[in-house]
């Protein structure tokens, strides 16, 4: 679990617990995901749990233990909702790479 605190300029918590939210972690030069994570969405399995002042990912061992090592690329993007004059905004709030290591105890 990664649980992540947002602020806003002033350094209170940031409400975003009406926002949606999708991950997806890439390996190597692959155009396609090796998982994408959500949250906030209806018709989707959320792994993404947003609030105020958090976001909380989660992945269970069963999508992760097939992995091998290697390196990956990761982002997060969250869409604001739309009304009362706002348009709905999607934007990466977060990007990086991490390396997966082979276990070394069985």
């Amino acid at each position: 679990m990664l649980l992540l605190q947002v602020l806003d300029s002033s350094n209170a918590l940031f409400d975003i617990s009406n926002y949606r939210a999708k991950m997806s972690i890439l390996k190597g030069r692959s155009p396609r995901p090796m998982l994408t994570l959500y949250g906030g969405e209806p018709d989707q399995v959320n792994l993404i749990s947003l609030g105020d002042g958090f976001v909380q990912i989660e992945v269970p061992a069963e999508q992760t233990h097939h992995w091998v090592s290697g390196t990956c690329k990761y982002d997060l993007q969250l869409t604001s909702p739309s009304g009362q004059g706002l348009t709905e905004r999607t934007t990466t709030w977060l990007r990086g790479t991490f390396t997966i290591n082979p276990d070394i105890t069985l």
